[in-house]
């Protein structure tokens, strides 16, 4: 949410509250949902207890808390702050799609879908509540709704490595023949940064083992990170191939590794809870 603080800061000064009443850095804090959710929370919370803000201001500050505690995986009480964000501020597309990816982290695709439809409704160029609601396709089994959505999203982002591997799985499993078109996209796309190791695997230029090694990383949790994205995408692109029980292997090293809030935590489990 980008430069939320300064309408905040804005509020506080009309109502004419000495900024010592209310800390600013608490405004500027509660807008670090994403970066520093643990601290953002805390400061989110003294600005909504405060009583100084309503309308819009309010609804930024439960926006803002309900992402933080979406990022550290408390799903049931980020919910209920994405409700009162959207109760007082019925037009915000963004909280409707920050609520679907709370829903979505809990499993339940079905309401991640209803909330990002709306969001896309209210918005039809939100990219985030568009590829959320591909990944919530992806994650049921519906492909082709899946690679539709990715499909959109491409044609309104700039290429991105993330969104040309799901793009890739999803016509894949749909049964499409898309290796070409795909080489294509990856040619744009940085040889460099992560995870251009996870391409070249796509690509067959380079063999699991490989990519498991150039997801080593000198920061531990950088480290974790990359190598939990490394057994999750080795393991769908294993599935296109046909080998199940590596890939089931792989997605089991995917939930030990990844952080509850990741995406591939969320899509290992829906993949193992699929073949039982």
């Amino acid at each position: 949410m980008k430069r939320r603080h300064l309408a905040i800061a804005i509020a506080l000064m009309a109502a004419g509250v000495p900024l010592h009443a209310q800390p600013l850095d608490d405004t500027l804090q509660c807008e670090r949902a994403r970066d520093l959710p643990e601290r953002a929370i805390g400061s989110c919370t003294r600005v909504i207890d405060s009583g100084q803000f309503s309308g819009v201001n309010l609804a930024i500050a439960y926006h803002n808390r309900g992402i933080a505690r979406t990022g550290i995986g408390e799903y049931d009480a980020a919910i209920l702050d994405l409700d009162n964000a959207i109760l007082i501020n019925s037009g915000a597309a963004s909280a409707l799609t920050s609520r679907g990816i709370a829903w979505h982290g809990r499993g339940d695709y079905r309401r991640a879908i209803a909330d990002y439809n709306a969001a896309i409704r209210l918005n039809p160029r939100d990219i985030s509540a568009i590829k959320h609601r591909g990944l919530a396709h992806y994650f049921q089994g519906d492909f082709a709704l899946a690679a539709g959505d990715f499909s959109l999203e491409r044609k309104l982002s700039k290429p991105d490595a993330y969104s040309a591997i799901w793009s890739y799985l999803a016509r894949t499993r749909n049964g499409d023949s898309v290796q070409s078109e795909f080489a294509q996209a990856v040619g744009l796309l940085s040889k460099d940064e992560w995870p251009a190791p996870v391409l070249s695997v796509y690509l067959e230029k380079i063999g699991p083992e490989a990519l498991l090694v150039a997801a080593a990383h000198a920061d531990p949790r950088k480290h974790a990170e990359q190598r939990c994205e490394a057994h999750y995408y080795l393991g769908q692109w294993q599935l296109t191939r046909g080998e199940q029980a590596l890939a089931t292997a792989n997605f089991r090293s995917a939930q030990n590794q990844c952080p509850k809030y990741f995406l591939e935590y969320t899509g290992a489990w829906a993949e193992i809870n699929r073949q039982r």
